[in-house]
């Protein structure tokens, strides 16, 4: 079977599993070159601002092992990695943007400007960003790319 279709198989049967304990699954990636083969699934809550728990990705991945062993999809033995998408992963759906809200943020405009601050709401068409405390909107079709960005404790 194909890596693309293993994908598809995988992420058909999976979705429904992290749809019921209120996550989703981001990405589905089979890598065949390793020894045993790894298949690494990337997982975040469907909602809300609060990160998915280290408890909630073990019982996802629990869930996944186990529906894995029963369907099979894939020949022979492989690794399953069950992890999140990280502080600083790209954002690139509406859901993504609605779960940084109240993050620092770092958006790259189609015209070659970058803007940082806090992302404040999410809208259908765009988002609206406090950028040293002015309200700034921004249309989803003026952004190339889009991170939260880590935020270090200050120390003292």
């Amino acid at each position: 079977m194909e890596s693309r279709d293993v994908v598809l198989k995988v992420e058909g049967l999976l979705q429904p599993i992290a749809a019921a304990q209120g996550a989703v699954v981001e990405e589905v990636a089979f890598n065949v070159n390793p020894n045993p083969p790894a298949l690494t699934i990337t997982v975040d809550l469907l909602e809300g601002t609060d990160p998915l728990s280290s408890d909630q990705v073990a019982s996802l991945a629990c869930a996944f092992s186990k529906a894995l062993d029963d369907n099979d999809p894939i020949d022979g033995q492989y690794n399953l990695e069950v992890s999140t998408p990280g502080v600083e992963a790209p954002m690139t759906n509406e859901r993504q943007y609605r779960r940084k809200v109240g993050r620092m943020v770092r958006i790259h405009l189609s015209e070659d400007v970058v803007l940082e601050g806090t992302l404040e709401n999410v809208t259908d068409n765009g988002i609206e960003l406090n950028v040293e405390g002015s309200a700034t909107p921004v249309a989803f079709d003026r952004i190339r790319s889009a991170r939260a960005v880590a935020v270090l404790p200050k120390e003292g």
